[in-house]
């Protein structure tokens, strides 16, 4: 019985989503510490008797509960336009590889776990090297401009579009303890490192194990991420830039507070969200 209630937890999590959850999903989040074997037995066991449905998507067993198949064929769907969308968010991330100051470009949201809609943009989270971030957020955004892929503000027509969402400066790689919550940790373990300089995206995992109480199954994401030894060099010239950070800071914390909602914008830290849901901690 507790085994099946963990396993419900999960599925409706996903089904905030219309999303079907392959194998490997479930038992990273699964709540509990639980072996592979035994939670195939649990799935297996669930389904022949009616209560989950199984399906090979891509060549990934994929579940639904009873009353909720829709979302495999959802699932289904939207697996095409989420690799197309994959496949711009690497040459993009590949470009911004380039630029000293970055040093993790991730992506995050429905095309991390190819449950894209079409009109669906791209979300990026983005770590910088230490004391430059204002100057990377600032040349990221001005190279997504030039390319003509940045999502601007207000944008409704957004298909395709890059939206960095999530800026760390390289001194603070923790979330925040106020936003450690559930739908977090699934972010974080969800993320897929599409270009990572000195193991960014392992210190990131590394300074945020609180995610691990949550989920004790979660592993690192194994999608190799672009490594810059296979890129001939950053643009050394442009860390000139980096001498006007304080400059770059003042300039782009005035427009942010133009627009200013929802949003976390620390010395450390930038968190552009659209709603609460990316949200707070539980206090249970």
């Amino acid at each position: 019985m507790e085994e099946k209630n963990h396993l419900r937890e999960v599925f409706q999590y996903f089904a905030q989503f219309h999303y079907a959850p392959s194998m490997a999903q479930v038992h990273t989040f699964y709540t509990k510490k639980i072996s592979l074997l035994k939670l195939k037995f649990d799935l297996a066991k669930l389904a022949s008797g009616g209560e989950l449905q199984e399906q090979i998507i891509d060549g990934v067993s994929v579940y639904a509960m009873k009353n909720e198949e829709r979302y495999i064929e959802t699932r289904c769907r939207r697996l095409p336009q989420s690799k197309d969308k994959l496949k711009r968010a690497q040459k993009v991330a590949n470009l911004i590889a380039y630029l000293p100051q970055i040093q993790l470009v991730g992506l995050s949201g429905s095309v991390a776990v190819m449950n894209a809609r079409p009109a669906d943009d791209i979300d990026f989270f983005i770590i910088t090297k230490p004391r430059e971030l204002w100057t990377g957020r600032f040349l990221v955004l001005l190279l997504l401009q030039l390319l003509g892929v940045r999502r601007g503000y207000g944008e409704k027509k957004v298909t395709n579009k890059i939206c960095c969402n999530l800026f760390f400066d390289g001194r603070e790689l923790s979330v925040p303890f106020e936003r450690q919550s559930i739908y977090t940790a699934h972010e974080v373990f969800q993320m897929v490192p599409l270009v990572s300089k000195r193991k960014s995206y392992e210190r990131f995992m590394k300074k945020n194990e609180w995610a691990l109480k949550m989920f004790p199954n979660a592993k690192l994401n194994k999608m190799k991420a672009l490594e810059l030894k296979k890129i001939s060099k950053d643009l050394k010239t442009l860390s000139i830039f980096s001498i006007g950070e304080n400059i770059l800071k003042k300039f782009q914390q005035t427009l942010i507070n133009r627009h200013k909602t929802n949003e976390r914008v620390t010395d450390t830290q930038l968190w552009f969200y659209p709603n609460a849901r990316h949200g707070l901690r539980r206090r249970d």
